[in-house]
Order: C-alpha cells, then structure tokens, then sequence
C-alpha cells in the first residue's frame, strides 16, 4: 500500500464518518426539538446539496489538479461542518446542512480520480473495494459512537462535533501530502497522453 492511496483510504474512511455521525445527530436534534419526523427531511436537504454541487462541479473545467484541490475541499467542508453546532431549531439545521452537503460529493469526485491516479489498473477494483470498505466502516463506528454521545451531558452538540474533527484531521493530512498526490496525477496524465500517442502512431 503506497501512502497516496493510505491518504486516499483515509478520506473515505472520514467521508463515512461524516455520513453516520451526521445521521445520527440529525435525527437526535430533531427529535430533541420535537421535530422527528423532519429528520429525512433535513438529512435530504443536505443530500440534495451534494448532488447539486456534484452536477455544477462536473459542469466546469477546472485547471488546478485533483491533488490539490482535494484538501481545500475537505478544509471548506470541515469548517462547514461547524455551522450545525450553531443551529437552536429544525429550520436552523437545515440550512445549517446546505453548505457541509454541497461539498460532498466534489470531494468524492476527487477522491475517485485520484485513485485512478495513483493505483495500477490491475488493481483499480480491489482499491475501490478498499475506500468503499473504507467509508462503510467509518459509517458504522461513528454511528455507533454518536448514538452514545448523544445521550450524554454533551446531546447533539457532541454529535455534530464528531464529522467536523474527522474532516479537519482528515484536510490536515491530505495538505501535507498534496505535492504527492499532485505529482502522481501528472505522472498518470502523461503515461496516458504517451500511450495515446504510440496507438494514434
């Protein structure tokens, strides 16, 4: 396992975190706030966000690579990730949601092209079983451990924090390995570019 794709696994790992401990903690806050049955409701504003974003971010060309565009997108969702602490009422959340869903799935498109950077393809299938592994499993632990807090002294406060520090320590790595990851989608571009050229011969 080469560390860009270590990295990589790490992102899924934080993206499956974000999923279960936001579905907890949504669900929690509003029934706290006498308000359970908005809970798929609130939780489709911030899917409905991300699939926006995805379509809008699929539409534009971009110039900066995917290595570096990566942690940028996971710092502006980490620290969006705090907007839900700030929230007293339902319609609060659900705004609150709008700006952390929106940079969902951007962040799942670079993740995805990154691993096909950075992984042979002989092996891209077993990778992509990795990192889906990978987000299934941080989906289980954090909804498991939310559950708890939620519970706790610290209610669904607690819960909200847990998405923003798996994102933040997450965006703090990928920063210190962005030149690896960028210079590796560089490599991968021009060994395309070259084997295009030599069939085109």
């Amino acid at each position: 396992m080469t560390r860009n794709f270590a990295t990589l696994l790490a992102v899924n790992l934080a993206l499956g975190v974000f999923f279960g401990s936001m579905q907890v903690s949504v669900s929690a806050f509003a029934g706290v706030h006498h308000a359970a049955a908005a809970a798929g409701f609130l939780y489709g504003l911030m899917s409905a966000a991300s699939l926006l974003a995805g379509l809008a971010y699929g539409r534009h060309r971009r110039h900066t690579p995917p290595g570096a565009q990566l942690p940028l997108i996971l710092t502006l969702v980490a620290c969006a990730s705090l907007l839900p602490l700030l929230a007293n009422s339902p319609w609060q959340l659900g705004l609150a949601l709008l700006l952390p869903g929106a940079g969902v799935a951007p962040c799942i498109i670079v993740s995805s092209t990154l691993i096909e950077s950075v992984m042979d393809q002989s092996i891209l299938t077993q990778a992509f079983t990795w990192t889906n592994s990978a987000s299934a499993a941080g989906i289980a632990v954090s909804a498991a451990t939310v559950g708890r807090l939620v519970d706790g002294p610290g209610g669904t406060r607690a819960g909200f924090t847990v998405p923003f520090l798996a994102l933040a320590a997450t965006a703090a790595l990928t920063w210190s390995s962005r030149h690896a990851l960028t210079a590796d989608t560089t490599a991968s571009r021009q060994t395309s570019s070259t084997g295009g050229r030599q069939l085109r011969g």
